[in-house]
C-alpha cells in the first residue's frame, strides 16, 4: 500500500501513526479509580481545549503535531489523568469542546441518557443486548438473544443441499472450517 500521501496518518506498522493510538491527544487513558477516558482532540482549537481542561501549560510542552515529542507528551497526559477520578474528568469536561468523553462500561452505556432516549439498548432478562441498527420503521428489529439462532444450526442441511457428503461435512468441521450445532461431550 502507497502510503506516502498520509504519513503521519497511517503507515504500514501498528501504533504509530496519528488514529491509532500514537498521538496522545487521540487516546485513551486510565483515569485514578481505574476507568477510562477518551480523548479525541485532532483539530488545534480542540486541543488548546483539551491542555485548558488538563491544566496544562502549552509552552511547556511538545508541539501538538511534533511526533518526536509524542512519547513525553503522552507521559505527561498519562500522568495528569491518573491523577483524577473518571467523574472529575467528566465535571472538567462537561462543558466543554474538548473531545473528551468516559469511556463507559456496558450497563452505563445504557442508562446514558442519550442512548436511553434511542433505545440503543435492550434487555433480554438479565441480558443486556444492543438493540438492532439501523432502525428502519417498516421493520424496526428486536433486541434480545432468544431470537438469535445457535451456530452451525443449519450447516449440516446447507453442506447436503450442496451436495457434500457426510464425510467430507464431518472433515471440514473437524478442520474447523464449519460449525454445526450438534452437542459436543465434555467427557
Amino acid at each position: 500500500v502507497d502510503t506516502s500521501g498520509l504519513r503521519g496518518i497511517w503507515s504500514n506498522s501498528r501504533g504509530c501513526d496519528l488514529l491509532d493510538g500514537c498521538a496522545p491527544f487521540y487516546d485513551t487513558d486510565r483515569t485514578k479509580d481505574g476507568k477510562f477516558l477518551a480523548v479525541g482532540a485532532l483539530e488545534p482549537e480542540f486541543y488548546k481545549l483539551l491542555l485548558e481542561g488538563l491544566q496544562l501549560d502549552p509552552s511547556t510542552l511538545p508541539a501538538q503535531n511534533d511526533q518526536d515529542g509524542w512519547p513525553r507528551l503522552g507521559a505527561i497526559f498519562t500522568e495528569t489523568i491518573a491523577s483524577r477520578t473518571r467523574a472529575e474528568w467528566e465535571t472538567v469536561f462537561a462543558a466543554s469542546d474538548a473531545c473528551v468523553s468516559p469511556v463507559l462500561e456496558p450497563d452505563e452505556a445504557a442508562a446514558h441518557p442519550h442512548n436511553a432516549a434511542r433505545g440503543v439498548f435492550g434487555r433480554d432478562g438479565d441480558a443486556l443486548d444492543p438493540a438492532p441498527a439501523p432502525k428502519l420503521s417498516r421493520t424496526p428489529g428486536i433486541p434480545g438473544t432468544a431470537n438469535i439462532l445457535p451456530v452451525g444450526r443449519d450447516t449440516a442441511a446447507i453442506l447436503a443441499e450442496l451436495g457434500v457428503s457426510a464425510a467430507q461435512a464431518a472433515a471440514l468441521e473437524a478442520a474447523g472450517t464449519v460449525s454445526t450445532a450438534q452437542a459436543k461431550s465434555k467427557l
